[in-house]
């Protein structure tokens, strides 16, 4: 079984490994894309490395907006012009 295979100039990917229903036309563009031989496109790997930091960014905007509403607040209640 062939993992790689230099054909036309241009690297094969690894499609003799697929096997059977895993050899669909979606799975074998995302086989060449993991493995660099078709540009374009995000690599699994790297897609799920995206899909964490959008998470992660997504927190971080949330806990600012909690922040800045908690300074807010503080400003607002240790201002001596604002007591009743």
């Amino acid at each position: 079984m062939a993992v790689t295979a230099q054909m036309g100039g241009h690297l094969a990917t690894p499609i003799r490994a697929l096997r059977g229903a895993d050899r669909s036309p979606q799975r074998i563009d995302q086989t060449r894309v993991t493995v660099g031989a078709r540009a374009g496109r995000v690599s699994s790997e790297a897609a799920a490395e995206i899909r964490a930091l959008k998470r992660r960014n997504a927190e971080l905007e949330q806990t600012i907006e909690i922040l800045k509403a908690a300074t807010s607040f503080f400003v607002r209640e240790s201002d001596p012009r604002s007591r009743r």
